[in-house]
Formats: structure tokens, C-alpha cells, sequence
């Protein structure tokens, strides 16, 4: 299988590791001082399953690449509509597309350009960041979640649970896999944007009074959004998101690593499309219109 992760970052990298070192056919694609260091020296990993170091085969050119049987789909949100035209190319008749990224409407985007048939779901737990180039850290043990938008169970989804095993990282199939990837965008909205506004870590969020009922008003918000669009989220999912387990508690969220090291933000990926599809389902969405023009102000 011919397998190509675009945009090597921290959680492409992980994937592009593992799945190298188990003897898969890989090509990751990455930029600037990651991609030099990635193939001067190859990829190092510190992990909670493992550390390893392995020669990775990387480009800094999609057009490089001729076609893919599986694409990883890894760049930040706010990159997905001009990476999947870099990448489109690759796509043959049956390509799968698998995005990993943060957020609920980056398959629509894909799905767009290259079909929603060649599209399969996907969400990934877990805590991953750059430590420097060729270096990346894997902090936190997670799952990876992926599916048939129709809950089947193809021999497509299977192929890539059998893969992923192999690899070494944790698959699971859903029957479900839009209230999968809400209920874990829930997390990102309670948590990655507040603490990127005020630098502070989950547990300090959930402890603090006002930042819970904070993260718990932008929650309803979304939870009243997804209902209006047949996804079924209620007070036990918000429940659920605030009670943090305990390694969570002092993990460094991806928004405040890009707010640290001085990144644009995913704020149009976040807060950004509950207050787009709210103005849309005429759903008043103040607390997320609030946090949205903060992170646009500080991205700015």
C-alpha cells in the first residue's frame, strides 16, 4: 500500500513514523526546517509507547508524489482547501482520504474536491507537539476513531484497522463517526481555545469558576448547533468533556503551541464554524462569537 501523509507536523509525523518503521510503502510531506531536519537526520520520536529514531521518506513537493492508495490527511485546518489541491493528483480511482485533523467540517472541504466516496471520517485522541525539528514528542495514549459516514463496516475501514494495528497505533472502528468527531470537537472548543487565550493548562480551566462556566456556555452553544444538524449531543457529553482524566490535566492544548510559538490559530476551525453554522440555523452563538474575535484579534 502505497501511503502518503500530507502535512508532516507532529501528528502526521507520528502516523508517517510508525507506519514507516512497521515496513509500509510511506511518503511524508512536510515544509520549512521540519522537512530539512526530517531528511538530513531522519525522524526522531519521544513516546509514552516508545522512543524510536528512523530514516523517513519526505518531500517538501507533493507534485513529487504520482498517486496514494491512503492519504493522511495532516495540515492544519485553515490548510486543508489549498493542500488538497496539492494533493489531488494523487487520487485514483480507489484512493481513500483520511483526515486526522482537528475539527468537523475539514471531510466536507475534501469531500468537495475529490469526492465524498473516496472520504472516510476520522478523529485521533491523544497529545502530540514538535519539539524541534526532527523531533517530535507523542505525551499523551489516545485512540484513533474512523468510519463509514453510513456506520458499514467495509472491507476499506477494516484495511486500514488491520494497518494501523500493525503499526502500532490504537484503531477503532465507529458506527457512528459524526457524533464521534463533535463529541471530541467538544473538547477542543471547551478547552483548546481558552487556554490558548489565557495560557493556562485544562485542569486550571475546569478548577476556575468562571473559565468553567465559560467552556460550559460554548458547549451548549454546540450542542444546541449539532442537534439543529441531527448530530444528538446533550448534558452528558458536556458533562463528560469537563471532567478531565488525569493526564489532560496539565497538557499543553495544539492552539496554545501554535499561540507560543507564534502561529496563525485555528480560530475559523473552532468557535469560528459554530458561529458560521449557528448564523446559519439562525442559532444565537454569543459565547462563541466572543471567543472567535479574540483568537482573530491575536492571530492577527
Amino acid at each position: 500500500m502505497k501511503i502518503v501523509v500530507m502535512g508532516a507536523g507532529a501528528v502526521g509525523s507520528y502516523f508517517g513514523g510508525l507506519l514507516t518503521k512497521s515496513g509500509e510503502d510511506v511518503i511524508l510531506i512536510a515544509k520549512g526546517k521540519h522537512f530539512e531536519a526530517m531528511r538530513k537526520n531522519g525522524l526522531k520520536v519521544k513516546s509514552a509507547d516508545g522512543d524510536f529514531k528512523i530514516k523517513v521518506n519526505v518531500t517538501n513537493n507533493p507534485k513529487e508524489v504520482e498517486e496514494a492508495d491512503l492519504i493522511l490527511f495532516a495540515v492544519k485546518s485553515y490548510d486543508t482547501e489549498e493542500a488538497i489541491q496539492l494533493c489531488k493528483h494523487m487520487v485514483k480511482n480507489n484512493t481513500v482520504v483520511m483526515s486526522l485533523q482537528n475539527g468537523v467540517d475539514n471531510e466536507e472541504k475534501i469531500s468537495n474536491v475529490i469526492g465524498k466516496e473516496k472520504v472516510v471520517p476520522a478523529l485521533v485522541r491523544g497529545g502530540f507537539r514538535v519539539i524541534s525539528p526532527g523531533f517530535i514528542e507523542h505525551s499523551a495514549r489516545g485512540v484513533t476513531i474512523f468510519g463509514e459516514e453510513n456506520g458499514n463496516k467495509t472491507k476499506r475501514v477494516e484495511n486500514i484497522h488491520q494497518l494501523f494495528k500493525n503499526a502500532g497505533i490504537e484503531p477503532q472502528i465507529s458506527d457512528d463517526i459524526n457524533y464521534d468527531i463533535w463529541f471530541k470537537f467538544m473538547w477542543n472548543i471547551a478547552f483548546n481555545q481558552i487556554t490558548a487565550i489565557t495560557r493556562k493548562s485544562p485542569g486550571e480551566v475546569v478548577e476556575f469558576k468562571e473559565t468553567n462556566e465559560l467552556a460550559r456556555f460554548l458547549l451548549q452553544e454546540l450542542v444546541e448547533v449539532a442537534n439543529k444538524k441531527g448530530i444528538k449531543l446533550g448534558e452528558a457529553e458536556i458533562e463528560k468533556t469537563l471532567k478531565l482524566p488525569p493526564q489532560f490535566l496539565k497538557f499543553k492544548t495544539s492552539m496554545l503551541q501554535d499561540m507560543e510559538a507564534g502561529k496563525k490559530l485555528e480560530a475559523d476551525a473552532f468557535s469560528g464554524v459554530i458561529v458560521k453554522y449557528g448564523s446559519e440555523l439562525n442559532i444565537s452563538t454569543p459565547y462563541n462569537n466572543a471567543v472567535y474575535s479574540l483568537l482573530k484579534l491575536i492571530s492577527n
